[in-house]
């Protein structure tokens, strides 16, 4: 296996807008959503922050690498995916008058932040997303050392998680990554 550089950081956290202000311990107790300059407003209608979250990340990311935005693959990671849109989903389903928003239905999907991302910066490169629980980051950083050794160039690998919404929160929670 070839050796693997890491050119490129990213953090988004409430409280923290970037990597820059976590390391230096500047918190802003505004910052509890952010921007996706990655992806234009118009496709952004109806996304959670969870899905902004990781096009916002690995936008930091690649302009921090001197990456190129439109060309580079791309690895989406999360323990549950978009897991509070779908419990909203469901409880339509189960409790509301079972009519789905198709809004809502498509930004559903564990892949959402994945196409939204790559229509954004129009990229027709590759791009997956998986979920491995516990193990997300690892299966992630093997997926993009997978994609490096058989096709080259440069991977961006954007891994989140936000809170468990109720009534998961009570079988494992943990703070949003």
């Amino acid at each position: 296996m070839k050796p693997v550089h890491v050119t490129g950081l990213a953090l988004w956290s409430p409280g923290f807008a970037s990597l820059g202000a976590w390391a230096r311990g500047e918190a802003d107790p505004s910052v509890n959503d952010c921007t996706c300059a990655w992806v234009p407003q118009r496709l952004l209608r109806g996304a959670s922050r969870f899905t902004r979250l990781f096009g916002e990340v690995a936008d930091q990311a690649v302009r921090h690498a001197g990456g190129a935005p439109k060309t580079i693959a791309t690895v989406y990671g999360s323990d549950y995916g978009e897991i509070e849109t779908m419990l909203v989903l469901l409880d339509t389903i189960f409790r509301g008058d079972g009519q789905l928003s198709p809004m809502r239905f498509k930004n559903s999907v564990h892949n959402a932040a994945s196409g939204l991302c790559s229509i954004g910066q129009g990229n027709q490169s590759f791009s997956t997303a998986l979920a491995a629980g516990r193990r997300t980051f690892e299966a992630s950083m093997l997926e993009a050392m997978a994609l490096l050794e058989e096709r080259g160039g440069a991977v961006v690998v954007s891994v989140a998680d936000d809170v468990l919404p109720e009534p998961l929160v009570k079988l494992e929670g943990w703070e949003a990554l």
